[in-house]
């Protein structure tokens, strides 16, 4: 009897171990697979790791003229440093972030069991496998470009989010410590970070006061006020220095905006049913406010700052949709019979699944095109003089000024790179005569960063006589 209750424990914890090592495996295979640099803003990691250059807290990254203030967002990278010197290959910088998603695989896996630990096996390790599922690929893609430290706070925010529910339960400072050192670093890389452990002291102290133990009450007050030094560095050290702020072309109202992202993110749905539920559950006094609500209240304050500054790309919302998840599944497994919990996360893994393939594809095929591309260009460039056109339109000569020199600056670093030579460079030419002998490159009209490569035929005469770009050298 003792050995069937075991191999009824044993053969789900088997299967899942199984499945997630596989799914980790196809991942990292096309992280590392085909790896090149894309020409676009993966240019900030080429100029600084990309050319054995650290990445500095105090450098570029900061950038306060627009009220940025994300010092740690790519400091990780200086890892590679370590392993080699001189130029450090893409394929380098790929494995370093396979790595990453392993960890982050890892804690939420961590996190499911645990959270599921009361569970009978096949249901505890189905869910989580589930998941783990829809937590990668959520994040696939900012592990799979090289052009933003997201893959750090996604890396870091579960084993934040683990240590912290360990916490919660043990009280073992050890847990607390690692929990505050996550948290606290992946603040410093993107701002809205900082609602989440702001949004979770603020509610655990005010709605749960009496109810928290000594050591739960400094871990709260130790997550706040690493939140203020932050806000207090931002106020006296960047806002002094700040022009404009959070540049983004978002038109809509702020209503009109959180709708919109409220609408594209589906966990959010699930968490404001949880949200509801909880809080009817809480004033009719059927339920305590607990641990797992100032989780779920955490992921709506980042929702909202990040509606608020307009940052609507992915990887700013998914910070807090990770959060919800994890408050989803912990409410969903109180509330709902099993069976019914893994239905709702199979679901919610097709759904998220169904990109995945679409997600590898188009990656593998930006870093051949791109690969393709920077190759006939670096050796054409040896014996053809190469001519750029960039936009330029007189009446917006400031706005298209930046849009020119960010791609001016991105070819230039790509082109470094690939031909370890730093005195290439990219030089305006004042007249063009479509009679040159060379190779032309025009902006492409599916506004991809790097312009599709065309000779001065009927095409480039009439980019030309548009007047609607400016002309440059490669040399």
């Amino acid at each position: 009897m003792t050995n069937v209750l075991i191999q009824k424990e044993r053969l789900p914890q088997i299967g899942f171990w199984g499945c997630f090592w596989a799914l980790l495996a196809v991942c990292s295979y096309f992280l590392i697979h085909n790896a090149w640099w894309i020409i676009g803003d993966e240019a900030i990691v080429v100029s600084h790791t990309g050319m054995d250059i650290p990445f500095s807290p105090t450098g570029f990254d900061v950038m306060p003229s627009e009220g940025r203030l994300y010092p740690f967002a790519y400091n990780l990278y200086n890892v590679l440093l370590l392993f080699g010197s001189g130029y450090i290959s893409p394929q380098a910088h790929y494995i370093l972030q396979a790595i990453a998603l392993i960890v982050y695989a890892f804690f939420f896996a961590l996190i499911g069991i645990n959270i599921l630990k009361d569970k009978p096996a096949i249901w505890k390790y189905s869910i989580t496998f589930c998941l783990v599922a829809i937590a990668v690929v959520r994040v696939l893609p900012e592990f799979i470009t090289c052009y933003t430290g997201a893959w750090i706070i996604f890396m870091f925010l579960p084993v934040f989010l683990y240590c912290a529910v360990r916490f919660e339960e043990t009280e073992r400072w050890g847990f607390g410590i690692i929990a505050l050192l996550t948290i606290n670093y992946i603040t410093y890389c993107y701002e809205t970070v900082c609602t989440i452990p702001f949004a979770m002291g603020v509610c655990s102290l005010l709605f749960n006061y009496k109810h928290l133990s000594r050591n739960k009450k400094i871990f709260n007050v130790l997550l706040i006020v690493g939140v203020l030094i932050f806000l207090g560095i931002w106020i006296f050290a960047i806002l002094p220095q700040a022009t404009h702020f959070y540049s983004h072309k978002e038109e809509a109202s702020h209503l009109i905006n959180a709708l919109k992202i409220f609408i594209a993110q589906k966990i959010y749905w699930l968490a404001a049913i949880a949200l509801i539920y909880r809080v009817v559950q809480i004033i009719s006094k059927k339920s305590a406010y607990c641990f797992y609500d100032s989780l779920l209240l955490a992921s709506f304050a980042c929702f909202l700052g990040t509606a608020i500054l307009k940052l609507n790309f992915t990887y700013y919302y998914n910070i807090g949709s990770l959060v919800a998840l994890v408050a989803v599944l912990y409410f969903a497994k109180e509330n709902l019979k099993p069976y019914w919990v893994c239905i709702l996360f199979v679901a919610l893994t097709l759904f998220y699944g169904r990109k995945y393939p679409s997600v590898i594809s188009k990656a593998q095929k930006d870093r051949v095109t791109s690969q393709t591309q920077i190759t006939q260009l670096a050796e054409t460039s040896k014996t053809t003089p190469i001519y750029w056109f960039a936009p330029y339109f007189e009446d917006q000569e400031v706005l298209w000024a930046d849009v020119r020199n960010c791609q001016r600056g991105r070819l230039e670093t790509i082109m470094h790179w690939y031909m370890q030579n730093d005195e290439v460079t990219i030089v305006e030419k004042e007249e063009f005569d479509s009679a040159l002998k060379g190779v032309w490159l025009f902006p492409s009209e599916n506004e991809k960063l790097f312009p599709d490569m065309e000779q001065p035929t009927d095409i480039g005469e009439k980019v030309l006589d548009t007047g609607g770009v400016k002309g440059y050298l490669v040399q």
